[in-house]
């Protein structure tokens, strides 16, 4: 028996062994690093460290070396990309619109000047995602899961809050700064029942904001589609993706040339709170909204 226990011992040494020890050494080569990034770079190096040692832990070597490998890219001054869960092939198929969703809602909050606001938070709210959306395709360990998506809707909302929060009155004796004018809009295009078409109604609104954009002359046009919630969240999400791609062509024909950023999230974000399966007329949606 014991001969037995000391070969089996032996045995998960040498599997062990075989990989796990140059693992180990890329982790402690990429705390040894001396990030000179942004702050949200270094910050995003010490946040995946964290993730990268929490699976050597759990002998997960392989998504072990791909937060050692988003740290070491982050610690060099560089900026990994957060997990894009439409590209995923282990998420199970009713996971996705969920993840998808808190996607575009980090890459919303960081292209928003988040990273900048918010560096620390932003990188907690990155690394944190890509942890949700490793935990969601091994779908083993629930408790996970839920310790990662917690982290990361707690962190989007400060990093989101952040960025809305005006910035600060400078100290006197200085004078206060002249208040730059308010953008017009937003803008927003109602859509019939489960359609992405625009109405003849609504060619006045697309028509009033392509004017405004052509004398505010903004460096960018952002359109965010929604939906009532009617129908499923995943022919939703299509379906307010459709109306935003709808109005950011119109905006093009009507001689719009600033750059149009897209954004779709399906029945997220209601403009008039619903129970599910609720027709509403403000909630189908695609809103335009002119940025800096």
């Amino acid at each position: 028996m014991r001969f037995i226990k000391y070969f089996s011992a032996v045995a998960l040494l040498l599997v062990v062994g075989s990989c796990g020890p140059l693992t180990s050494e890329r982790l402690t080569d990429a705390r040894a690093m001396k990030p000179t990034g942004t702050a949200f770079q270094n910050a995003l190096w010490k946040e995946y460290l964290v993730y990268a040692n929490e699976e050597i832990q759990e002998s997960d070597l392989a998504n072990a070396e791909m937060f050692i490998d988003k740290a070491m890219m982050a610690g060099k001054g560089q900026t990994p990309a957060a997990t894009d869960p439409s590209k995923s092939t282990k998420l199970a198929p009713d996971k996705k619109g969920e993840l998808q969703s808190a996607y575009l809602r980090l890459n919303a909050a960081l292209n928003g000047n988040g990273t900048v606001k918010a560096p620390e938070k932003s990188a907690e709210a990155q690394a944190a995602f890509d942890c949700w959306v490793e935990e969601q395709e091994e779908g083993t360990q629930p408790a996970d899961i839920a310790r990662c998506k917690q982290k990361f809707v707690d962190a989007i909302a400060i990093v989101e809050a952040a960025i809305k929060a005006p910035a600060p009155a400078p100290a006197p004796p200085a004078p206060a700064p002249v208040p730059a004018a308010k953008a017009p809009g937003p803008f927003t295009v109602l859509f019939d029942l489960n359609k992405s078409n625009v109405r003849a109604d609504q060619e006045t609104v697309l028509k009033q904001a392509s004017d405004a954009i052509s004398k505010a002359k903004p460096n960018v046009v952002n359109v965010t589609g929604h939906t009532d919630t009617t129908g499923s969240y995943s022919h939703n999400l299509k379906l307010s993706e459709k109306r935003t791609a709808t109005v950011a062509a119109a905006l093009k024909k009507m001689g719009v040339t600033t750059l149009v950023a897209t954004y779709w999230v399906g029945e997220d974000d209601l403009a008039v709170p619903t129970g599910d399966n609720a027709k509403e007329e403000k909630n189908r949606r695609a809103v335009i909204v002119l940025g800096k």
